[in-house]
């Protein structure tokens, strides 16, 4: 994700690419969980409910809402965003949670103030343009300042029922869910190019007990020790396709305690030796 905004601040040398961004974004982009802020009650119970699963959105960053004097601040915190991605994180974050409340509850209201840790931008306009609010740089926290009574604002599409369900999704009560697995093969994947095979990471990326964990892939009839050969063999066949790297530095990636684990799993796989398989997957010579 990281890369994809570099590569679009580059091409584009757009410092308020975050909020274009966020305008081309569709509402149910972020499936269930822009469903569940869509049909919250108010305002103020969808900014709640997006602080409450904010990580589902972005692992690496936390909303915060803080009750002040006369105000009350929504603030953006990234302790794991690299400083130099952060200004267009808050745009984008900002501008997205700004867009859909207008569009949930049908009023183009505006923050009281938004404050950025960055500098002002060069393309500035276009941030008020979709602010329509005083802008605060060199400020120490990246936050949105709302009037009290915007939290009051009704959301129309207001569905207690399907509200109730998608929290109970989203907090991982269900039993069986589409993209369960998905997720699972994606945490488990991202542990793994980490040099993590335990259960343990994969549960907590899930906001999950190992238990509960352990219960819904049985439900959706599978077993972590089968998600993570399937994993490893799919992360060996790309790895012995894309690069000349020895079976034993593979090996190694993968998290087998010795090569010999792993030729004799690669052989369970393929029926063959991971010398051999790579030499067949090459491309024909012209």
């Amino acid at each position: 994700m990281t890369a994809i905004w570099d590569a679009a601040a580059a091409a584009t040398a757009d410092d308020a690419i975050g909020v274009r961004a966020a305008a081309c974004v569709p509402a149910g982009a972020y499936g269930a969980f822009d469903h569940f802020v869509m049909t919250s009650a108010t305002t103020g119970h969808a900014l709640a409910a997006t602080a409450r699963h904010f990580r589902l959105a972005n692992g690496g960053a936390e909303l915060r809402l803080h009750a002040l004097r006369d105000a009350v601040a929504v603030q953006l915190h990234a302790p794991e965003t690299a400083p130099e991605h952060r200004p267009r994180s808050a745009q984008y974050t900002f501008a997205i949670i700004l867009l859909r409340s207008r569009l949930a509850t049908g009023r183009a209201w505006a923050p009281r103030e938004v404050h950025f840790t960055a500098g002002e931008p060069v393309h500035v306009e276009e941030l008020r343009r979709v602010f329509r609010a005083p802008l605060r740089f060199g400020q120490r926290d990246d936050q949105l300042l709302l009037d009290p009574s915007t939290l009051a604002l009704p959301h129309s599409g207001h569905d207690p029922l399907l509200h109730e369900i998608l929290e109970s999704r989203l907090a991982g009560d269900l039993p069986i869910e589409f993209d369960f697995l998905a997720r699972c093969r994606e945490s488990a994947l991202a542990a793994l190019w980490q040099g993590e095979r335990s259960i343990v990471r994969v549960a907590d990326n899930l906001t999950m007990s190992v238990r509960s964990l352990q219960r819904k892939l049985r439900a959706n009839g599978t077993s972590y020790r089968e998600l993570l050969d399937e994993l490893r063999f799919e992360h060996a066949s790309t790895l012995l396709r894309s690069n000349r790297a020895p079976a034993t530095d593979i090996s190694r990636a993968l998290g087998f305690s010795e090569p010999s684990v792993f030729y004799r799993a690669f052989r369970r796989w393929t029926g063959t030796t991971p010398h051999d398989w790579r030499i067949r997957s090459l491309p024909e010579p012209r």
